[in-house]
């Protein structure tokens, strides 16, 4: 890969996402000493500071440039995630029975990419377990009620901050000849983080404490097919090349750091490290490329450090 001089912001966001921009809503259930808007806000900054220190710069719009106190690891970083990227795609894991586990029963990951694409991201999650159908339902209803809660604008804010831009726009810039990526609706918005990551995940979480909070025992088995379906989605959007693998270390950083404001149940805080670190095929891709691609290691040390301090929260 060729190094890169000066990385372009992503650029302009899409009208409905620039809304969320210039009308922040912050999650309901955001606990802060502050007023919830004011609280969350300052938080954005604080996970923006956290993601800059090991993964990617923050973009000054006032003066056209990058800022990070490690604005060098941006060529590293890219180097790395277009090696990740290049054996999924190789690999054509779109293709692949979905999940990577004996959990859902769907033909292929690329089908219910088809339908996250379209900002359904709470209909398919019955189809990881039987046990979910009968819980909770209607799922749109109810995934909307997790946005609402737990969720807000986060996604669309750190990505306005930190205006990453896309593997499909540094491709040709790079010399990386050999990429190629699935067509995504809802992939106009800046690479980092991953909203489908950070969303997916808590989607899952949200739906777990809610579980535990109507007395329902998940067998062993749905809280895995609820911890597959949580990273899949994610992990989905970089299978496609729609995402580098590092924007949901960025992604899960966030997850976990929102967690201590928006969840109440221990149990809820060890379903999200088990649901990144067992289920999630990124993860252990990037997790087993660490002695090749040392740029990794900052950010994987801080996600290990955030899911740990939030599964110690009791």
């Amino acid at each position: 890969m060729r190094r890169i001089e000066q990385f372009p912001p992503y650029g302009a966001l899409a009208r409905p996402y620039a809304r969320q921009i210039k009308d922040p809503v912050a999650p309901v259930d955001f606990a802060s000493e502050s007023a919830p808007l004011k609280g969350w806000l300052t938080w954005i900054e604080e996970t923006t500071a956290v993601i800059n220190e090991c993964l990617w710069p923050s973009w000054n719009y006032s003066e056209s440039c990058w800022e990070s106190p490690n604005i060098d690891l941006m060529n590293d970083l890219t180097r790395a995630d277009f090696s990740i990227l290049k054996s999924l795609i190789e690999a054509d894991f779109l293709s692949v029975t979905a999940p990577i586990s004996d959990v859902a029963w769907r033909e292929k990951h690329l089908e219910f990419f088809t339908d996250e694409d379209q900002d359904r991201l709470g209909l398919r999650v019955g189809e990881y377990s039987a046990e979910f159908p009968a819980t909770i339902r209607p799922f749109d209803r109810w995934s909307g009620e997790v946005f609402r809660s737990k969720i807000g604008h986060t996604s669309m804010h750190l990505k306005h901050k930190l205006q990453r831009p896309r593997a499909y726009q540094i491709s040709a810039i790079a010399g990386v000849d050999w990429f190629t990526w699935n067509l995504g609706a809802t992939s106009m918005s800046p690479s980092m983080s991953s909203g489908h990551a950070l969303q997916g995940l808590m989607f899952a979480a949200g739906t777990f404490e809610a579980l535990l909070q109507k007395g329902v025992e998940l067998t062993p088995g749905g809280r895995i097919g609820l911890a597959q379906f949580g990273v899949d989605i994610g992990d989905r959007r970089v299978f496609a090349g729609i995402h580098y693998p590092s924007d949901n270390i960025a992604s899960w950083i966030a997850v976990g750091r929102l967690a201590r404001k928006v969840f109440r149940h221990a149990e809820t805080f060890d379903f999200i490290r088990f649901a990144v670190t067992t289920r999630s095929e990124v993860y252990k891709r990037l997790t087993g490329a660490t002695a090749q691609h040392t740029a990794f290691v900052p950010a994987l040390e801080v996600l290990d450090s955030v899911l740990a301090s939030v599964a110690a929260r009791r």
